[in-house]
């Protein structure tokens, strides 16, 4: 089944469940790892947490690849269909804590 991620009236994101649960992940890095990184990342969220900073990203396979080539340390984080549409709708590129959502919707294609 496909996901329609709708944000302030717009189309953000079409792709069927699977595929966005494929290509949407959390990744963890450490403060510094992430501060080397930042700018070639896909972000969707970044929220801080201590030492750590989790970010969920679209195009995981591709960055998987490419922070593993770097030897770049990471965990990777699977999400389900409500966390991924948090990140869309609520989602901030750096934020110390959760916002509150604004107002969009997940209708089924």
């Amino acid at each position: 089944m496909a996901q329609e991620l709708i944000r302030e009236g717009k189309l953000d994101r079409q792709a069927a469940t699977e595929a966005l649960r494929s290509d949407v992940k959390q990744f963890v890095f450490t403060a510094e790892d992430y501060a080397e990184q930042s700018s070639t990342l896909k972000s969707l969220d970044v929220v801080r947490q201590r030492a750590e900073v989790a970010v969920t990203i679209e195009n995981a396979a591709a960055t998987i690849q490419r922070l593993t080539a770097a030897n770049v340390r990471h965990r990777v984080i699977d999400l389900n269909l409500d966390d991924i549409f948090a990140a869309y709708v609520i989602g901030k590129r750096d934020r110390p804590s959760p916002s509150t959502p604004n107002s969009a919707m997940v209708i089924p294609a």
